[in-house]
């Protein structure tokens, strides 16, 4: 004789509908929450944005000054900032003389150096992270170009912005050579 046939016929009646109730109690019980879980439940999606540095030169031009020049952060993620500032000397058709212009000669700029380092590597770096959509404050109040400029030449002074993802420490002093210590950047 099996063990299951052994064991029914020492259960008495009421034992055996007791075990038999108790089986289908766990059974509609799993198989209630489990039809509930997989109805109830909506699915998860999740949604990944990519990180997108870009920055803009802000600035206004007037009469020979170039004046209130600032950065915005266009992205959508915190960015670190720098600017390179390029003189030249520049005719109506775009072409560049080949003898460049002179700082406290040829043109002036007055830098704000208050948030502003300069590297040894010629670039202005802002110090602290910028948030998506906003500026940075002013590297240069005012820059005017002087009346020395070759014949058919005017003194040109053109500012470039670059802005690397301010959450990554390791990229930025791969790229740029700079450190971050509690948030800000340094230029060593």
């Amino acid at each position: 004789m099996t063990l299951l046939r052994k064991m029914y016929m020492r259960l008495s009646k009421r034992e055996i509908v007791f075990i038999i109730s108790a089986v289908l109690l766990v059974m509609i019980t799993v198989g209630g929450t489990i039809a509930y879980l997989t109805s109830a439940t909506a699915p998860v999606e999740n949604e990944f944005t990519p990180g997108k540095v870009s920055c803009e030169v802000i600035e206004t031009f007037e009469n020979n000054i170039k004046k209130d020049v600032a950065v915005k952060n266009t992205g959508n993620t915190e960015a670190f900032i720098r600017v390179a500032v390029l003189a030249t000397f520049v005719d109506e058709a775009g072409n560049i003389f080949s003898q460049m212009p002179v700082e406290g000669v040829d043109y002036s700029i007055e830098f704000d150096t208050v948030k502003w380092t300069k590297g040894t590597d010629g670039f202005w770096y802002y110090r602290e992270k910028v948030e998506p959509e906003k500026f940075t404050d002013k590297l240069i109040n005012q820059a005017v170009s002087l009346d020395t400029a070759p014949e058919g030449y005017s003194c040109s002074i053109e500012i470039i912005a670059t802005a690397i993802q301010a959450n990554s420490e390791s990229v930025v002093t791969s790229c740029w050579g700079a450190t971050v210590r509690n948030g800000y950047l340094y230029i060593e």
